[in-house]
């Protein structure tokens, strides 16, 4: 009898210990993927789980998720609502984990003190775990939308003395090279570079001419000898462009937003310019000056990419797990001065001076977290409607386009078989 409940108390240890690693699994995969609201339910339903034998994963993830959150509540506002229910049905331990957690425990208070009133079946902030004496500003460096309409958080530099400084010798061996970003200039500063890896002399870079709205993309080699693409009469200020530049073996080429612009037959790549420094927005050249505008989702490949290619991901959040991708800075969120690599690889990107995150007009619905997600859920509920009326083929599409928003979405791909099987028979 003993042996028995020995086993039965190991096999719900083993069993809580999975469900905790499983639910914390997906809260990061939803996570890294912009699935906001699922990362929300997930992250929450693991800590659920913890009986104080649990590590501090769990809430390291769920503040990043929080202060998320909480950049989107002018689009999403039942966001707030989802983690201020979630949070006050948690049982004793993880409270007190969260009260541990002063960074954590400020943000969730914030919730407490915007938005409006809560659904009337949730508990007031009054009777929670939580103080009521919680600031009412965010804690830096989120900015809260202030916009209408849907919104997306990018980088803002001004000019003076903001950028961004990359990790260093982190692209020296590619050749083949793909670099893209969405770019909005307030201004035309002298000589702004919207990227710059190498050193004075010896790098590859985009920006633009003078004082003028003409685009360079120039890589100067070894020998300091500058090749260069450019486009003249394309770009103005105040409008977002998708820009990409791309070289190696088969020439240096220019596209703005997914139209090619200009080509150079020099086939040279960032091993060219290897062991300098890295900036976006800021030149190695000392005389010139800094970029002033706005940057978002920073894209760089370890190959070069077709205008097709360019043209089908540009408006669209990428889930960091794409073939050749080596660094993906969305620039929509940071943890103090830092700015994590949403590709595996882990490049930390370093805000210097007043480089900052703040909320705009979204430039693409996709673009927003939790949008594509969105599009796949409906195209998954489509699917599985036409599957029971046994309408497999239109079972078949819906599964597939839901799998096009969302790589691996739920159980799409196995059902998409499963009903292209009985729509064969």
């Amino acid at each position: 009898m003993k042996r028995c409940f020995v086993f039965l108390a190991a096999v719900i240890f083993l069993c809580s210990a999975v469900t905790y690693a499983d639910l914390y699994k997906d809260a990061k995969a939803a996570f890294d993927k912009g699935d906001l609201k699922t990362a929300i339910e997930k992250i929450f339903e693991s800590a659920r789980t913890d009986d104080g034998s649990k590590g501090s994963e769990v809430y390291e993830l769920m503040e990043k998720v929080v202060r998320l959150a909480t950049t989107y509540l002018s689009t999403n506002p039942e966001y707030r609502e989802i983690i201020l229910s979630k949070t006050n049905d948690l049982p004793g331990i993880p409270t007190t984990r969260i009260e541990g957690r002063p960074s954590l425990k400020q943000v969730i208070d914030v919730l407490r003190q915007v938005g409006g009133p809560l659904h009337s079946s949730m508990p007031s902030s009054s009777t929670s775990a939580f103080s009521s004496q919680a600031p009412t500003t965010l804690p830096t460096p989120l900015t809260a939308p202030s916009v209408a309409g849907p919104a997306m958080n990018v980088l803002y530099l001004d000019g003076t003395g903001a950028y961004v400084q990359l990790p260093p010798n982190i692209f020296d061996r590619l050749t083949n090279v793909t670099v893209e970003a969405w770019v909005k200039w307030e201004r035309f500063n002298n000589w702004a570079h919207v990227f710059d890896f190498g050193r004075e002399k010896n790098a590859i870079l985009i920006q633009n001419e003078e004082t003028s709205s003409t685009l360079h993309f120039t890589i100067y080699d070894r020998k300091e000898k500058g090749r260069r693409v450019k486009a003249e009469k394309v770009i103005t200020a105040g409008t977002w462009y998708h820009i990409a530049a791309v070289c190696g073996y088969g020439g240096m080429a220019l596209y703005v937003n997914g139209q090619f612009v200009d080509s150079d037959k020099y086939d040279g790549g960032l091993d060219e310019v290897a062991g300098g420094k890295n900036y976006v927005g800021r030149s190695n050249w000392p005389k010139d000056d800094l970029f002033q505008g706005y940057i978002a989702e920073f894209r760089v490949w370890d190959r070069r990419r077709s205008a097709s290619e360019i043209a089908s991901t540009m408006n669209r959040l990428l889930t960091g797990q794409e073939p050749g991708l080596v660094a993906y800075w969305r620039f929509n969120y940071a943890e103090g001065s830092n700015v994590q690599d949403s590709s595996p690889n882990g490049h930390t990107a370093a805000l210097v001076g007043d480089a900052r995150i703040v909320a705009v007009p979204a430039i693409a619905r996709h673009l927003i977290p939790g949008e594509l997600g969105k599009d796949a859920e409906e195209l998954y509920q489509a699917g599985a409607t036409a599957l029971k009326k046994q309408d497999y083929a239109a079972a078949v599409e819906a599964f597939q386009k839901a799998l096009t928003f969302v790589i691996g979405y739920k159980d799409a791909q196995v059902l998409a078989g499963q009903a292209q099987k009985l729509a064969d028979e």
